[in-house]
């Protein structure tokens, strides 16, 4: 019986339980139909084979590998981040070994450009070379995505220098006590520019003072501020911040997944008044408020 994985996810299903509620659910809010449902961590953000590489098929090298690795690497990431959880609930600062430190940059990084989202984008910008006088298919846009993927392997290529960009950042924690949740999406890592208005998703990701932004869970997120330009928070490395989050501050981060998911929202509630609201501000704006630049004030 051939019990290879056919549907692939690539937002991991670990962070997705974490915004399940108490019924193991995931709410989702369909961009595209405006739809809500509920749906379980295994049935979302995955499409059937998304990173079969069609290339090795028949061939001594297993056409899943990426898949495999990916599985690897989510484990190690589940596990890093459930021990910042734990010592989150009783200090507030965490120990993070120069290894975790590494293992979890890549994490963020990859997860930055393995989505959906990222293999359409790099399909468009293939398209534009000329190399593709009929188009890319999916097939080939499928190789190109690995290959870009892959090459954080020799820490060479765009995933490489974002893992350096996220490793050499200050990492600084935030809880949510608020009574609103933090959202995840189909693009679970969001980059924001240094004045906290604009989320990005191409040009300008490696702009001084440009940071990430990873929620963990609906009550805790991880900012990795550019060291640089956020020098004044140096002394929060690996810490909890003091600032008390309202419920206009975490919609505020909401907004990076209600403008920048490439369709589906995730929340361990039935509320998406706010994203609906937000999508609706942004359509009603002239550009900058493109794909790629999605304000947030």
């Amino acid at each position: 019986m051939n019990s290879e994985p056919k549907l692939h996810h690539f937002v991991p299903q670990f962070h997705l339980a974490r915004f399940a509620d108490d019924r193991g659910r995931i709410w989702t809010f369909d961009k595209e139909t405006g739809k809500i449902f509920p749906a379980g961590p295994n049935k979302v953000a995955a499409e059937r084979h998304f990173y079969k590489l069609p290339e090795f098929i028949g061939t001594d090298v297993d056409p899943l590998f990426l898949e495999k690795q990916f599985a690897d690497i989510e484990g190690e990431a589940c596990k890093v981040t459930a021990c910042w959880l734990r010592q989150l609930e009783h200090a507030s600062k965490v120990e993070i070994p120069d290894v975790n430190r590494q293992m979890m940059s890549d994490f963020l990084a990859l997860q930055f450009f393995r989505t959906a989202d990222a293999r359409e984008i790099l399909k468009l910008f293939a398209e534009t070379t000329g190399i593709y006088p009929s188009g890319v298919s999916d097939d080939e846009a499928r190789s190109l995505h690995a290959r870009v993927l892959c090459k954080l392997a020799d820490r060479k290529g765009i995933v490489a220098d974002l893992s350096l960009r996220i490793r050499e950042s200050i990492w600084l924690f935030a809880r949510n006590n608020s009574n609103t949740p933090f959202m995840t999406s189909d693009t679970p890592v969001l980059l924001k520019t240094p004045d906290n208005r604009i989320w990005l998703k191409g040009p300008g990701i490696f702009q001084l003072g440009v940071y990430a932004v990873y929620a963990i869970t609906p009550t805790m997120v991880l900012y990795c501020k550019e060291r640089t330009h956020w020098k004044m928070l140096e002394r929060f490395d690996n810490a909890l911040s003091p600032v008390s989050f309202t419920s206009e501050m975490v919609d505020h981060e909401n907004s990076g997944h209600a403008g920048m998911s490439a369709r589906f929202v995730f929340s361990s509630t039935n509320d998406f008044d706010f994203v609906k609201a937000f999508l609706k501000e942004i359509d009603s704006k002239p550009p900058p408020f493109a794909a790629d630049e999605i304000g947030s004030d």
